[in-house]
């Protein structure tokens, strides 16, 4: 092509144009990147919610373990504070009969007082024990439900015989469920047995008194150590055994032991620490998002103010270069109309200068 030919756009690119693809990926990668550190922002923002929901709810768990740990000792200690309300008469009565060589009149006038509804006991009888089957003296009250196994009220009077201590045994199964207490003592004529029961709800339901403070909490009892349903004594639940949060107490007595379930109805430390994780939780996930969202439009507004000081700073050198532009063809049109040369006055010496 020849010097003075002009020049297509085809044939030369203008400057900034070439690599399209790769200035379009770091444009685009310009654009994007204030998104990706908002969503930095908001990943933070809920990490550290989850965080704090974590704790909260851990604390909130502690909490309520603590607490119904301490309720259900103070109800263990309850019962076991009633246990010897059950354990003296027997206890009294067998060292009575001990005392006057199995009497049982005198048996009948010391226990007769714990007899009867609304106190200790349903009935309570005199036993002796004998080398066969133990043999019935005297009754203060209903039937003994024991008399109708004579095989279990011989294993168990033996046991309790040889221990020394209150034995406690469950007529659990039956259409009347009861509780029943045996207490030995050696008589001058023999060995003898103080026994006394108790009667249970027949559906075994009952809840505590609205006034008890106790009254906001479900509970099971059981006889012995373990919650297996056919040791229940009573509960205030349809359903068991208790899950979810619950505390238990074993409670010795005599030869047996009594289990205590409890669980809560509602929140111990009250519905504020309950709620506070999903309060924590909606709370920390609008400040991420909102974060996310102010960082985001932080980083916009700063690019907008790039982008205008940047068109103010070409602004400015354009109108730089446009008044050295003017100012040398305004030194030139000046220059232009001077004379080339003076006129020559006589006795005045001329000069011009620019």
């Amino acid at each position: 092509m020849s010097d003075g030919a002009p020049t297509s756009a085809a044939e030369v690119e203008p400057p900034g144009r070439g690599g399209g693809g790769g200035g379009r990926e770091s444009a685009n990668g310009r654009a994007g990147w204030p998104y990706r550190l908002a969503g930095v922002v908001a990943a933070v923002g809920l990490v550290v919610t989850g965080m704090l929901v974590w704790i909260s709810a851990s604390t909130y768990t502690n909490n309520e373990n603590r607490l119904l740990g301490l309720r259900v000792r103070d109800a263990g200690a309850l019962i076991a504070g009633a246990l010897p309300g059950v354990q003296t008469p027997l206890a009294s009565a067998a060292a009575l009969v001990d005392a006057t060589g199995g009497d049982t009149s005198r048996f009948k006038s010391f226990i007769a007082p714990s007899v009867g509804p609304g106190r200790s006991f349903i009935s309570a009888s005199l036993w002796r024990l004998t080398a066969g089957s133990p043999r019935l003296l005297t009754v203060v009250g209903v039937t003994p439900a024991l008399t109708a196994s004579p095989t279990h009220a011989a294993s168990f009077f033996a046991h309790a015989a040889q221990t020394g201590q209150i034995g406690v045994t469950g007529m659990l199964a039956s259409p009347q469920p009861r509780l029943g207490y045996a207490f030995s003592s050696p008589g001058l004529t023999g060995r003898y047995v103080a026994y006394g029961e108790s009667a249970l709800p027949a559906s075994r339901r009952s809840r505590f008194q609205s006034s008890s403070s106790f009254a906001d909490l479900d509970y099971a009892l059981y006889l012995g150590r373990s919650q297996n349903n056919a040791d229940l004594i009573v509960s205030d639940l349809k359903t068991l055994p208790i899950r979810g949060r619950h505390a238990s107490i074993s409670i010795p007595f005599g030869t047996n032991a009594f289990t205590f379930v409890v669980t809560t109805r509602h929140p111990l430390s009250g519905t504020l620490e309950q709620r506070l994780p999903w309060l924590v939780a909606i709370v920390g996930l609008l400040l991420s998002l909102g974060a996310a969202a102010l960082t985001a439009r932080l980083i916009d507004r700063r690019r907008h103010a790039e982008r205008l000081a940047a068109s103010f700073d070409r602004v400015a050198k354009e109108n730089r270069r446009l008044y050295a532009e003017q100012r040398t063809i305004a030194r030139t049109l000046q220059h232009a109309l001077l004379p080339e040369r003076l006129p020559t006055v006589r006795g005045v010496e001329t000069s011009a200068r620019y």
